[in-house]
């Protein structure tokens, strides 16, 4: 091997975790071999976040539950997990995404879906979505009301779908019920 290969070897080695990943969240999780396919991170304190993890793991295998101490799960359980590229999905305060955000693009792993739920301020609730997800099919399972809206948003984020390479904005209002501890305001998010 000579030096500019070599060099050309280390540039690209170097650059790699910047460049943009083209997959959805579903086909990420589809890869992955072992016994962690995917993560779900729920809030204790909300029966909407708890419902949202464990509708992604109903048999509580990698469901990982906080409090208020989001930084002593992160190095307790979640590090080791994503130091091995494990997807790992939330409904959570807008502020643990932020943390989470943070510390899962410091570890390479790139945000595959955000989607803001508000119940402020309005009589109805404002569903802010972005990712490289199916944004319609997300729409139309929370318009369907089957289920328990947690439910029906983490049913189709998991439900395997086409990839998009491009990333998707949308907003919808919809007359979506809330729990009682629900905050007014959550975010649901996938990273992989």
């Amino acid at each position: 091997m000579n030096r500019r290969v070599f060099i050309q070897g280390g540039v690209v080695a170097a650059i790699s975790p910047l460049l943009p990943v083209r997959s959805t969240f579903a086909s990420s999780c589809a890869k992955i071999d072992g016994d962690d396919v995917m993560l779900a991170i729920a809030d204790e304190r909300y029966t909407e976040s708890m419902a949202f993890a464990q509708t992604i793991r109903p048999t509580g295998e990698g469901l990982l539950m906080f409090k208020f101490d989001l930084a002593q799960l992160w190095f307790r359980e979640l590090l080791p997990r994503l130091r091995k590229r494990t997807p790992v999905l939330g409904l959570t305060l807008e502020s643990d995404l932020f943390v989470v955000r943070h510390l899962a693009e410091g570890l390479g792993l790139c945000i595959q879906y955000v989607g803001l739920h508000d119940w402020r301020n309005t009589a109805s609730s404002v569903h802010t979505l972005s990712g490289t997800t199916d944004l319609g099919g997300i729409v139309t399972a929370l318009s369907r009301r089957r289920d328990f809206w947690p439910v029906a948003l983490a049913r189709a984020l998991v439900t395997p779908k086409s990839p998009s390479l491009d990333w998707q904005d949308c907003e919808t209002r919809l007359d979506l019920s809330r729990a009682q501890d629900n905050p007014r305001f959550l975010a649901s998010w996938a990273f992989a």
